[in-house]
């Protein structure tokens, strides 16, 4: 379950977003990576810096069975930088794996990008 919400500064949800925001393209990297299962539409929203290259977010997809679910918590911090926590349920497993993220975004020709993903240690 993870039910599409907004609540002031934090957004929920796991549908496809789009590049229309920092919460949207977090969304669209997510979708694409969990739902799509494609590395390159998941390095279509992001910089040329910003996420590794194709073929090692593929190899990084291919490592997760299909059917692997997610659910996003967003919570902008200010200036493009957004506080995820990405909870991965795999199907042969009881307990989902939650991973906390910084990831930072940036504006440019008209739509939103993923600049930068780091674990988050706070």
């Amino acid at each position: 379950e993870c039910p599409e919400q907004v609540d002031g500064p934090v957004t929920v949800g796991n549908d496809e977003g789009d590049q229309t925001s920092g919460p949207g393209v977090i969304k669209a990297f997510d979708y694409a990576y969990y739902v799509r299962r494609s590395g390159e539409a998941a390095r279509a929203v992001a910089t040329p810096n910003g996420v590794g290259t194709t073929t090692d977010l593929q190899k990084s997809i291919d490592t997760r069975p299909a059917g692997t679910s997610h659910c996003l918590r967003i919570t902008d911090r200010g200036t493009g930088l957004y506080a995820v926590t990405l909870t991965e349920t795999q199907p042969d497993q009881a307990q989902p794996t939650v991973y906390r993220q910084l990831i930072q975004t940036v504006q440019a020709n008209g739509k939103t990008w993923i600049a930068s993903i780091s674990k988050d240690d706070s």
